[in-house]
């Protein structure tokens, strides 16, 4: 079943160059290897054949020593995935083409906005299992996978107490270190909901009112309950609180961002900040970036670099003249990421693509780099390439500032339909680096053939990218 989406997807890309003969011995050149690493030789022979980039030798000399490796180095029998998925989506408008995704596995129940995250910090489970390593996504099931993501099995999911409905946009984080009454290895599932009497979707004019609350699971995601709201706007305002994420700043506290169209100051959108340091009391709440009338940046998420200890983070800047461009600033300590009223630095090729919409950043090991590399992802690609590259790459910095122009890899799942005007397709999607580095996971989403948003799930190599 696989060597045949495999060779779907070969027709598809190739289309007149595909060569059915050259295909076959692309496939049985390696003999029997997993799964995972024929599709990235297959993935590999396609771009090379679409004159994109160089294919290296073979599978075994370059994973012979990373085969059983996680991330950083950490044995597959401790390796496994966690999944929360979140934010549910319709079919698209009546009468809309439904973009679909040209690769990866569809992970049957998922329903959009993934997040994943590999866990690091649990206890073992209670038949004594090795639960470092898992992933898990909000707003919507729970999902587990043992093989690197090769596949997914249902396992909780969060329920809702009276007065509380989801509105979007869950997050999942896992602490990598105690704060007050939040312990190591807690997971924390945060989204936009309506809270209050007569609360519901949509909220406005409902008796409720928005805010963003915090669900907590200490048995890997399989069951939660309510811990806490950080944020919750006042009776009748107009607007929502959207997009929460997380990270442990230098000070040791837990920092939440989140977009904030709830004040009156700018008639658009702000990205703000606020903390903790026990886990209860949040303080401090500050602009992390503003703009002028109409200006809405939004949709922040920050990963620290462990070498250099830096704190990036992107975000979409929408209007002002900015369309929904990808941006980037950098913080020393996780809390201040410098003047907010400056944009920030444009993501952007040599060529001059840059992302439209609801970026998202992993930092990774990388080959030959000390600081690693940080790779975004962003919902479409605008630019002299768009056409070739929108739905279909990633973006790749290996600077220690991601200074300079940014080159592009093949993203592992294929959306090429995707647009702005669907909230699902390719929409904020999920990077996570596998076996040391040598490829990455995305989680991405696309409409299958009926039925809503879906998530589709695909490891690819990161260590080639495109001769552009």
């Amino acid at each position: 079943m696989e060597i045949l989406v495999l060779r779907e997807k070969a027709e598809h890309d190739l289309k007149k160059r595909f060569d059915l003969k050259a295909f076959n011995e692309v496939v049985l050149e390696e003999g029997a290897v997993p799964l995972g690493e024929l599709r990235i030789h297959v993935l590999k022979w396609i771009m090379s054949s679409k004159g994109f980039v160089k294919l290296p030798g073979t599978i075994r000399s370059r994973t012979a020593n990373i085969k059983h490796k996680g991330v950083f180095g950490v044995s597959k029998r401790i390796g496994w995935l966690f999944l929360v998925l979140s934010f549910s989506f319709g079919a698209g408008a009546q009468g809309q083409p439904r973009p679909p995704a040209t690769t990866g596995n569809q992970i049957i129940g998922s329903i959009g906005y993934p997040r994943v995250v590999r866990l690091a910090h649990q206890d073992s489970t209670e038949t004594g299992e090795p639960a470092n390593g898992w992933l898990v996504a909000s707003a919507g099931p729970i999902f587990l996978s043992k093989d690197e993501g090769e596949r997914w099995s249902r396992v909780g999911e969060v329920t809702l107490p009276n007065e509380v409905a989801n509105l979007c946009c869950a997050t999942l984080y896992e602490m990598p270190r105690t704060v007050g009454q939040l312990q190591e290895g807690t997971l924390l599932r945060a989204a936009s909901y309506c809270v209050g009497p007569g609360a519901k979707n949509p909220c406005q004019r409902t008796g409720g009112v928005p805010a963003i609350t915090i669900f907590t699971s200490r048995d890997q995601g399989r069951t939660w309950r309510y811990f806490s709201t950080p944020v919750r706007a006042s009776a009748n305002t107009a607007g929502g609180l959207w997009e929460p994420e997380f990270e442990i700043a230098q000070d040791q506290s837990l920092v939440m961002f989140w977009s904030d169209e709830t004040h009156s100051c700018c008639h658009g959108q702000q990205l703000r900040q606020i903390r903790t340091t026990d886990g209860i009391s949040w303080r401090d709440e500050k602009i992390t970036v503003t703009g002028p009338n109409g200006a809405r940046p939004g949709m922040a998420i920050v990963h620290q670099n462990p070498i250099t200890h830096r704190f990036f983070m992107t975000y979409e800047y929408c209007g002002a003249n900015r369309g929904c461009s990808a941006y980037y600033r950098w913080s020393d300590d996780g809390w201040n990421f410098g003047d907010s009223g400056n944009s920030g630095t444009l993501i952007r090729t040599a060529r001059g693509d840059v992302f439209q919409h609801a970026p998202a950043n992993v930092w990774s090991p990388a080959r030959g780099s000390l600081v690693g590399e940080i790779i975004v992802v962003g919902q479409t690609v605008e630019g002299p390439d768009s056409q070739d590259l929108n739905g279909q790459v990633l973006f790749v910095n290996d600077r220690p500032d991601a200074s300079g122009p940014w080159r592009t890899i093949p993203a592992p799942v294929h959306v090429p339909a995707a647009n702005g005007n669907y909230p699902c397709v390719n929409y904020s999607s999920a990077l996570l680096p596998l076996r040391n580095g040598e490829s990455i996971l995305e989680l991405a989403g696309a409409f299958p053939q009926t039925g809503p948003c879906s998530i589709y799930s695909a490891e690819g190599p990161l260590e080639d990218g495109y001769a552009r």
